[in-house]
C-alpha cells in the first residue's frame, strides 16, 4: 500500500508508514475495513456486507512507538 500523503505521529512525531488493514470475512475471503455515517449499517443478505459504506478505512503504523492510526478515505 503506497500513500502520497506525508502523514506524522502524533505521539513521536515520526513519519507514518501505510499499512493494509483487512477484516476476515470468514471462509477465507478478506476485505479492506469500510465505515458509515448511518447509525444503522445496513447490510447485504447476500453478501453481508455494509450497504451503505461511505467509504474505506486507510491504516498507518509508526515504526518508533507502534502506534496505529486509521483515516477515512470517502468514496472507495
Amino acid at each position: 500500500m503506497t500513500d502520497t500523503n506525508e502523514r506524522a505521529c502524533p505521539q513521536c512525531s515520526q513519519p507514518l508508514v501505510a499499512i493494509n488493514v483487512v477484516d476476515q470475512l470468514g471462509h477465507g475471503r478478506l476485505g479492506a475495513l469500510t465505515f458509515t455515517l448511518d447509525e444503522a449499517a445496513k447490510t447485504s443478505a447476500w453478501s453481508g456486507k455494509v450497504k451503505n459504506a461511505e467509504g474505506v478505512l486507510k491504516g498507518y503504523l509508526c515504526p518508533s512507538c507502534d502506534r496505529v492510526l486509521f483515516y477515512a478515505q470517502r468514496g472507495d
